[in-house]
């Protein structure tokens, strides 16, 4: 499609009306789109999408996006995607300050997969953005190429999420940074509110504020699996995790908690290479976690727990974690599985998850 100039464009194509959730199904193949927003001479609106859609069912497969530069004021979205089912696939997208937007806004997003995607020289690769009111039910991030080059830029990001979501898995992506920015705190994936989400086998290199940070759901409901990561040169800025599980606040409550066979490389600038942040939860697993480079135990694994009554940890990595806090009187007994307990300490049988 040539480039379409005007000082108040908002969106190259759209689908579906905001107050309407009943659009039909739209295919978009093969199809290229050059220049949007910000990137346009003398075009300032900040609410630019290429794609725009509301409505049941999307398939975008096979197509370009393309900016020469990500816009220097104002912004775009490359896809923005409000739709109930969705397949986001093999496309090519660069130059956009975020690449995906992903917002159950008229109704629950019952299924969106996003596969083999090559996002490079953005802002955001995916940004789920004001979920409030609606659920996101089964949300799949898989096999994606993700090249970040904005100083403030997440390779996943949530922001304005009110509403739990259901079903969050990242897997076999890859996310870095390439831009030379050292004092923001971007990561490569960052999420809250969900009910189970998992994370395995990502690449991820490069990012200043850390590779992975969890905020859990406000039901106390969730599981999250961290697996089989690859985590390079993260964390830039001193004081910083490359895999951090947060408390955010008022969001405290984890369920069940795996995290294992994951690699994380020192560049000697991380403080932890995994951390569990004040939170509190029923059951952490931490098993077979290589973290190469870290000389001493407080560098590798730190977990500030809060559970008022106890907490069951299994752990098979090389050191034993520090500042372990279950509740008073509580205290890091063994490292090779132990429950903690206000009263009493108890090892337990060395089972894998």
């Amino acid at each position: 499609f040539p480039t379409r100039r005007s000082s108040d464009l908002l969106q190259h194509f759209r689908f579906g009306r905001d107050d309407l959730a009943d659009f039909g199904t739209v295919k978009i193949l093969n199809c290229f789109v050059s220049e949007s927003g910000g990137s346009i001479a003398n075009n300032h609106q900040i609410d630019h999408s290429s794609i725009y859609y509301i409505g049941n069912d999307l398939l975008i497969d096979g197509c370009s996006f393309n900016n020469q530069n990500i816009p220097s004021e104002g912004g775009n979205c490359a896809i923005e995607n409000h739709a109930r089912h969705s397949i986001i696939s093999n496309n090519k997208i660069s130059g956009y300050t975020n690449a995906n937007i992903i917002a159950p806004t008229t109704a629950d997003m019952e299924q969106a997969l996003y596969i083999g995607n090559s996002i490079d020289n953005c802002g955001q690769g995916f940004f789920l953005w004001s979920i409030e009111g609606f659920d996101l039910n089964d949300l799949k991030i898989v096999n994606n190429n993700v090249n970040i080059s904005s100083s403030d830029g997440y390779g996943l990001h949530c922001l304005k999420v009110i509403s739990d979501i259901s079903k969050i898995e990242i897997s076999g992506n890859t996310f870095r940074y390439t831009g030379t920015e050292t004092t923001y705190s971007g990561r490569a994936i960052s999420i809250k509110r969900f009910k189970n989400a998992i994370i395995r086998n990502n690449t991820i290199e490069g990012y200043v504020g850390g590779a992975i940070e969890v905020r859990p759901n406000s039901l106390g409901t969730s599981n999250v699996i961290v697996d089989g990561n690859m985590v390079y040169d993260c964390g830039k800025k001193s004081s910083l995790s490359a895999i951090i599980l947060n408390s955010g606040g008022s969001f405290a409550l984890f369920n069940n908690v795996i995290i294992k066979n994951n690699t994380v490389y020192s560049n000697g600038i991380l403080e932890k290479a995994i951390r569990l942040d004040g939170i509190s939860a029923n059951e952490i697993y931490l098993i077979d976690n290589q973290c190469i480079g870290f000389s001493i135990s407080t560098n590798e694994l730190s977990l500030t727990l809060t559970n008022p009554l106890y907490i069951f940890i299994h752990h098979f990595s090389k050191y034993e974690p520090v500042n372990v806090l279950a509740s008073v009187g509580s205290q890091w007994a063994s490292n090779k599985g132990i429950y903690l307990d206000r009263k009493s300490t108890r090892l337990n049988s060395s089972h894998h998850p």
